[in-house]
């Protein structure tokens, strides 16, 4: 697996157990780093997942690429692997992963790392201060599994998690990126759940400049034209719950509760 292409001669029957074993592997690694016990211990500076993530890019397909050349089964796997692509990007995207997590533990009603929203919202957004580019990441991963869910749903018992999981995510990031000026034009705009066809899961040229530099866009999704500000970020809550009801799920019932918890007072 050293190049992208050597990778797509991985036998299709080992391909969803190696993507399985990289998120778990991406996930392990970020243990550690939100564990009491084991925080003190020196963490080395990406702990090994530059490489996993790179043969996590080898690996990664298109559905939309492949759609007329396979059948609903591959499909589903293919669509899959591409949400868990995803997943493991926000797992290593930055350390901001490990402060949302007690923001939505506080939310939830349950006795998190800090006891205190106000505190865990000046943390989140100190470290998007540092490095805005890492919160720009987290939303593009989260938006594209969104519309991986929305165009192909694979019926499976732990997409819910997955949609939870980009939905919320999405949620409280998008709440760190400056909304934009009134300056901003309609060729300005930005759809960051557009699924590129492509052979892999690369984001367009557009969104990879505006995901490395920033700049005055108008960040949008599918039927929210403007996600960056109070409206937007409250519709982005509905349409998660769309996509958690969907499945039928019990679950995600369960998780479209703890979703409501986000929004505004009526």
């Amino acid at each position: 697996m050293g190049t992208p292409d050597a990778a797509f001669d991985v036998d299709e029957s080992h391909r969803h157990l190696i993507f399985l074993t990289f998120i778990r592997m991406l996930f392990r690694l970020k243990e550690p780093k939100i564990n009491f016990f084991t925080d003190p211990l020196p963490q080395g500076p990406n702990d090994g997942q530059e490489h996993i993530l790179y043969a996590l890019n080898s690996l990664a397909r298109s559905p939309v690429a492949v759609s007329s050349m396979c059948g609903r089964s591959e499909l589903r796997h293919i669509a899959n692997q591409a949400q868990l692509f995803h997943i493991g990007h926000l797992a290593a995207s930055s350390d901001l992963i490990n402060i949302l997590y007690p923001a939505i533990r506080f939310f939830a009603g349950t006795r998190g790392i800090h006891n205190d929203f106000k505190s865990v919202h000046l943390l989140v957004a100190a470290l998007a201060t540092a490095n805005q580019a890492s919160i720009r990441k987290l939303i593009y991963h989260c938006a594209q599994i969104l519309a991986l869910v929305r165009r192909y749903p694979t019926g499976w018992i732990y997409e819910p998690f997955i949609v939870f999981h980009a939905g919320i995510i999405l949620f409280l990031t998008a709440g760190l990126i400056p909304p934009p000026c009134s300056s901003a034009v309609a060729g300005a705009t930005l759809q960051l759940d557009d699924i590129e066809v492509t052979r892999y899961t690369s984001p367009s040229a557009k969104i990879a400049t505006w995901v490395r530099d920033g700049g005055d866009k108008v960040i949008s999704l599918d039927r929210i034209p403007v996600l960056c500000c109070r409206e937007g970020r409250q519709e982005l809550l509905e349409y998660t719950a769309e996509l958690l009801k969907r499945g039928g799920w019990e679950i995600g019932r369960e998780f479209v509760k703890l979703l409501f918890l986000f929004r505004d007072p009526i």
